[in-house]
């Protein structure tokens, strides 16, 4: 991507923030595009921003763009402010004072109240910088000449970036959670009423009254008093008016405002018109009909008001916020029913009545802070995509990484090291450069030379790689292997010595043509162990690829061309093939471990019961329906890869359910789908796919796609 693609990017996006109203990002879009024009951005280098380390956390936005900003810098957060009270410093300056912490925890009782820390747990770490001085604590007296080069690296910083940790009470505790504490009180503080309850609370205590009103002045004889009322019934419409108005009460030609208008002719003008009183006196006499008079209607709206909305989402939320005090902001919770039960006696408050049930919204996001392990969270629901069980598996790994410290408060601090390293977002590279590695940090670096390898630390990991696998493949099996899992599962590969050529997905808008070797490695292996099967079959693979030739077959398999100039929808045709030939990681899977407890027929009918539902979901838009198009081919070609996992007997035995379930489609999803049927079914027997009218289906297209719904 040339730095002009990339002002034409970040331009797109800083439209699209403006027009959704989003401030924050329209903020963070405006320092990129500043920027890169200035030059202090350098969009694709591993070091973003001029002047700063590579090792220091980047803010980044969508598209792997760097804002300018740093994760471990910024506004000082409240524990900043406490220390800096306590040690009587002056908060105004950021950048002084930020320097001057850094340089109290390298007094004595800095590093005591460290080490105190590291010993006990009592800590937390947001950003990978944040355990730098816990690093120096540790191995100040051990290994002084590492804690030197650790200070050496980031004491340039000490203005700019903390490297301290935020203190907490309690050590953290075991299992995995979704959100932290401090993830829902946010969400809480957010909730406001709908427009919808504010307009029905307005219309049951505010409109209908005033109404009930008009329609009472305008059905009297005109006196001096009644002048009186009606002048007051107008300065109260003047006060509410606005008011959380629904459509009916605004309406210019509707009844209210042509019996409000009347009401002032009658005031100020004199007499109404023949067509008006007839008018008026029609809204009377159906009015009447519908509610009827005096001690009638006031039954009749006494009953109505016991309608009203009588709990209010935000009110909920003041009264969970307040369940929610005292709890660590960075962790879950063991047992949420407490959070989950009815409001008490003592809670209750206008809008949230004592024994109001929480609704399902509140209690799904309560849900997301329990803490557990995580194949409950997965079988709970509460883990329901493979991205989110990728966001909870640092907390899993961390602590195997922990294990192979001899010292626990290292482990302790490593651990935590690990989880806030593995927050950080992903850069947009260029020229194949890799994101940066945790040991390309000078702390963890001095670190891992005190962990030992040890068998059972292998062990460990290679059971925790196959408990994740299972889990994605059981549960999401439908969805190939999004880049966050692939990386803990490479990160796991790693610690337990497996060679594993996992591959990461690339983004079609920003694709350069060009695979790492680690690509032909994988396609190399996924080749070898689906040679003669239905999936080479279907897709008609290579035998083997040239070396130093994959890119190029990608490009012939494709279609397109390698160089000139190319749209999204060429690279993403490029990108596909490049899936095929891999597998996308499921050939390294099944190759790297035993998986023999899965049951691949289950898995396949899975994904194909998900692209019948998929495909016949209506999109809002083009963009999102071409989306569920490609979706849907990737889940059929991992449906394809469960199937030639099996022998002739069991594929057969697996395929007879997806067709049962294709024929109970509805016939117009039928005719649009059966070439594809026909061409995995010509598969199935040994012929090409394109025989007899079928077709592959694959998720990319340059033109219109063959399975798209036809144009109304």
């Amino acid at each position: 991507m040339s730095q002009s693609v990339g002002d034409l990017y970040a331009q797109f996006q800083l439209a699209k923030a403006l027009s959704s109203g989003a401030s924050g990002k329209v903020a963070q879009w405006r320092e990129v595009l500043a920027g890169m024009r200035t030059g202090d951005l350098r969009i694709g280098d591993r070091a973003p921003v001029i002047g700063m380390p590579v090792w220091a956390t980047p803010e980044i936005v969508r598209g792997g763009f760097a804002t300018g900003a740093y994760a471990a810098g910024g506004a000082l957060r409240p524990h900043e402010l406490a220390l800096a009270e306590t040690l009587n410093l002056d908060p105004t300056d950021t950048g002084r004072l930020r320097s001057s912490l850094n340089l109290w925890h390298l007094s004595d009782p800095g590093l005591a109240r460290l080490r105190d820390m590291a010993e006990s747990g009592c800590f937390e770490t947001d950003t990978p910088e944040e355990s730098a001085l816990l690093a120096v604590a540790l191995l100040a007296e051990r290994a002084p000449q590492a804690a030197d080069a650790i200070l050496d690296a980031i004491t340039p910083f000490f203005d700019r970036l903390r490297f301290y940790p935020v203190p907490a009470n309690d050590p953290r505790p075991d299992g995995v959670f979704v959100q932290t504490i401090g993830d829902l009180r946010r969400a809480l503080a957010r909730k406001r009423p709908s427009d919808a309850v504010r307009r029905q609370e307005a219309a049951l205590t505010l409109w209908i009254p005033l109404y009930d009103r008009l329609v009472d002045l305008l059905s009297e004889p005109v006196t001096e008093d009644w002048f009186h009322r009606a002048d007051t019934w107008l300065q109260d419409y003047r006060r509410a008016e606005g008011k959380d108005m629904a459509r009916r009460w605004a309406r210019p030609d509707g009844p209210f405002q042509s019996c409000r208008a009347a009401l002032e002719q009658r005031c100020h003008e004199g007499p109404l018109s023949a067509e008006q009183e007839r008018y008026v006196s029609l809204v009377i006499e159906r009015r009447a009909a519908k509610y009827g008079r005096g001690e009638e209607r006031d039954a009749y709206r006494a009953d109505q008001a016991r309608q009203n909305v009588e709990v209010w989402l935000d009110a909920l939320a003041a009264a969970l916020l307040a369940r929610l005090e005292g709890l660590p902001g960075d962790r879950g919770v063991e047992d949420v029913l407490p959070l989950l039960a009815p409001i008490a006696e003592q809670e209750a408050r206008p809008g949230a009545k004592a024994g109001s049930e929480l609704p399902p919204s509140f209690a799904r996001k309560v849900s997301a802070v329990q803490l557990a392990p995580v194949s409950d969270l997965v079988r709970g629901g509460q883990i329901a995509s493979p991205e989110v069980l990728a966001a909870v598996l640092p907390q899993i790994t961390a602590n195997l990484h922990a294990r192979g410290f001899a010292d626990p408060a290292t482990g302790t601090v490593f651990a935590s090291l690990y989880r806030s390293f593995r927050l950080r977002r992903s850069l947009l590279l260029l020229d194949l450069q890799s994101q940066i590695q945790l040991p390309e940090l000078p702390w963890a670096a001095a670190l891992l030379e005190w962990r030992k390898t040890e068998s059972a630390d292998r062990d460990l990991a290679l059971a925790a790689l196959r408990e994740i696998a299972t889990l994605a493949l059981e549960h999401f099996s439908y969805v190939q292997f999004p880049n966050s899992l692939t990386e803990e599962m490479l990160r796991l590969a790693q610690r337990a010595n497996l060679p594993t050529p996992f591959t990461r997905e690339l983004a079609a808008d920003i694709f350069m043509g060009e695979f790492s070797e680690t690509f032909e490695k994988a396609a190399a292996l996924a080749l070898k162990r689906y040679a003669g099967t239905l999936y080479a079959r279907y897709y008609d693979l290579p035998a083997a690829v040239a070396r130093g030739r994959f890119a190029e077959l990608c490009f012939e398999r494709a279609g397109a061309r390698l160089s000139g100039n190319r749209s999204v929808a060429w690279n993403g045709m490029v990108i596909e093939q490049q899936l095929i030939l891999t597998t996308h990681n499921l050939a390294a899977v099944f190759d790297a471990m035993d998986l023999s407890n899965l049951d691949h027929g289950a898995l396949a009918r899975q994904c194909f019961d998900w692209i019948c539902r998929r495909l016949q979901r209506p999109g809002p838009d083009w963009r999102s329906r071409l989306q569920g198009l490609k979706n849907a081919a990737y889940a059929w070609r991992q449906m394809i890869v469960f199937l030639s996992e099996l022998d002739a007997d069991r594929q057969s035995r697996a395929w007879a359910p997806i067709e049962e379930t294709f024929a109970a489609q509805p016939e117009a999803f039928r005719g649009r789908f059966d070439p594809a049927m026909i061409g995995l079914r010509n598969a199935l027997t040994g012929a090409p796919p394109d025989a007899n009218g079928g077709r592959a289906f694959l998720g990319w297209a340059l033109d219109r796609h063959p399975f798209a719904e036809p144009r109304s």
